[in-house]
């Protein structure tokens, strides 16, 4: 082991000794120039101050070791190609704008980072090409400060981003990640409300939306609670909810998905305060959740689209505004529980099937183009549209009124309690008349 030298401020530094021992710095230090880390550069004092003010560059295989926690302030921006144990004290990138780059992931202890200082703000940018965690609070000097996510670049925090300051993430592309396992989260309003790619994994807790947002990549909400609160929302690419929750927990904001919605595992679409959402790339309900898609208009709207997957799905007013095809089939259902309206077409894929419990005001239903597809209305009294159907059932109770109805393609089945009048001269396919416990 070597310590470093008697001065207390050197121009440009260069670390070869690659001894389990390395070198020692202790006391007051200043790099006036570059730091070239080459061996072992262990910070052994939490006396002093430790200053770099030129670029800090640990190449492959090579260790910066501060598992002491001594606080560092760097002037010059920080490569990591080796390996960087931070520690758990505060880390202050003052004066001049900087950058994170280097191929190996850069870690930040839970002393957390700040960005500039009164009067100096700066930026902090991330080229680095593996992941830099943050796993305290990074900050701003002041309000001027911002940290930029470059492209191509990946980020996670686990405390709070930017109280002070700005954040900037609208490369294409990047990741931004929350990843917080204390106290719940902010989600950070970036300088132009955009980001990229946008995850959530803050297993058991919350992540807020804290301001209007819009992810033009792929939202992921691996774990936690996703709260919109009440601004306004887009999702341009795909939405993919697989273990945790996506809350609609705001009233009165835009929510618009134009990618499509996926969930899986266990994740769930929670939507209790009822707002209207529109969805211009589908929905796939592959996962166990249990979701709530609330009692406001879920409008499908500028583009066909299509609702499937492996587990059934319940809608309570359901707009179509274009083509939406519905897949699904066998044990799965859509279910549209209040109202089925829209101005375009529900189209029942081969074998789909719908049950719609409540009205049916829909301009196109095509439920006879793709064979083996069901149609049910099981709800109180209703009025079937008087369309074409391969198979036709009529459940639950009251009259259900078929008047204009004129061809079943294949068969008509009813249960419950209901009641049905057929149509003079209607025509029933090879299926036929099934009479359950209703009557026709």
């Amino acid at each position: 082991a070597q310590n470093a030298g008697a001065f207390t401020t050197y121009n440009n530094v260069q670390i070869d000794n690659t001894s389990a021992g390395g070198v020692n710095l202790t006391g007051n230090f200043t790099a006036a120039g570059t730091t070239v880390i080459n061996g072992n550069f262990i910070i052994a004092t939490t006396t002093g101050t430790k200053i770099f003010i030129g670029k800090v560059t640990i190449n492959g295989s090579c260790i910066w070791n501060n598992s002491i926690n001594e606080a560092i302030t760097m002037r010059g921006g920080l490569q990591n190609d080796g390996t960087f144990t931070c520690g758990t004290a505060l880390y202050t990138l003052d004066t001049n704008s900087q950058q994170l780059q280097g191929g190996h992931d850069i870690t930040f202890g839970s002393g957390g980072v700040t960005l500039g200082a009164a009067g100096a703000a700066i930026t902090l940018t991330n080229n680095n090409t593996g992941t830099v965690t943050f796993s305290g609070a990074i900050n701003g000097g002041n309000a001027a400060s911002n940290f930029t996510n470059g492209a191509n670049a990946s980020v996670s925090f686990a405390g709070s981003v930017m109280a002070t300051g700005t954040m900037t993430a609208n490369a294409n592309p990047n990741l931004v990640s929350y990843i917080g396992t204390g106290a719940g989260q902010t989600i950070e309003a970036t300088t132009d409300t955009n980001y990229y790619n946008l995850t959530i994994d803050d297993s058991g807790q919350i992540a807020t939306l804290g301001g209007a947002t819009v992810v033009n990549g792929t939202l992921t909400v691996n774990s936690g609670t996703l709260r919109t609160s009440t601004y306004a929302f887009t999702a341009n690419g795909a939405t993919n909810i697989t273990g945790g929750t996506l809350s609609i927990n705001g009233a009165n904001a835009t929510r618009l998905f134009v990618g499509p919605v996926t969930m899986s595992g266990t994740g769930v679409w929670s939507n209790t305060i009822n707002d209207p959402v529109t969805f211009r790339g589908g929905i796939t309900n592959n996962s166990s959740g249990a979701h709530a898609f609330g009692s406001g208009v879920q409008t499908f709207d500028t583009n066909s689209q299509a609702v499937g997957g492996t587990n059934s799905l319940t809608i309570a007013s359901m707009t179509v505004s274009s083509a939406v095809q519905n897949n699904f089939t066998g044990a799965t259902s859509l279910t549209v529980s209040t109202a089925l309206a829209g101005a375009s077409t529900l189209t029942q894929a081969t074998n789909a099937n719908l049950n719609i419990t409540g009205t049916s005001g829909i301009t196109g239903l095509d439920a006879s183009t793709n064979s083996g597809n069901t149609v049910t209305y099981n709800g109180a009294a209703q009025t079937v549209k008087a369309v074409t159907y391969y198979n036709l059932a009529l459940a639950g109770s009251l009259a259900k009124t078929l008047t204009g109805l004129t061809t079943i393609n294949n068969s008509l089945t009813t249960s419950g309690t209901c009641t049905a009048t057929t149509a003079a001269g209607m025509t029933i396919g090879a299926g036929g008349l099934t009479v359950g416990t209703g009557t026709t």
